[in-house]
This record gives structure tokens, sequence and C-alpha cells, in this order.
């Protein structure tokens, strides 16, 4: 991504959860923004699907209710 590969301590403190934040807050809001947008279209798109699937078994079950056949 351009920037110089950094060494990794780990340090229970604000000064530290701020010095993360800042070097890879950019990329961890991008990720999350494309996985967001990603799993909200897939979500749609299948929450759309299973609704319609549902509707069309009411109706065939509703129509053959009315009509037995014989």
């Amino acid at each position: 991504m351009g920037t110089p590969q950094r060494d990794f301590s780990f340090e229970l403190s604000w000064d530290w959860v701020l010095q993360s934040i800042e070097t890879i807050g950019p990329a961890f809001l991008v990720g999350c923004l494309i996985y967001s947008v990603f799993f909200s279209v897939v979500g749609y798109f299948g929450l759309n699907y299973f609704w319609r699937l549902s509707v069309a078994k009411a109706w065939k079950q509703r129509i053959q209710k009315r009509y037995p056949r014989v």
C-alpha cells in the first residue's frame, strides 16, 4: 500500500490503541465499507428471493385448497 513495514509490539494502553488506529485505520475502514456493501447487497437479494419463494408457495397452496383435484 505504499507504506513501509513496521515492527509490531503489543502494549495495552491508549497510546498503543491510537497509534494502531493511525496505522491500520484507513485500510480497516475501507475493508469494512467493502464488506458492508457486499453483504448488504447479498442479503437484500437473498431475502428477496426467499420472500418470493414463500409467496409463490403460499399462492400454490391457496389455489390447491380452493380447487382440490378429484
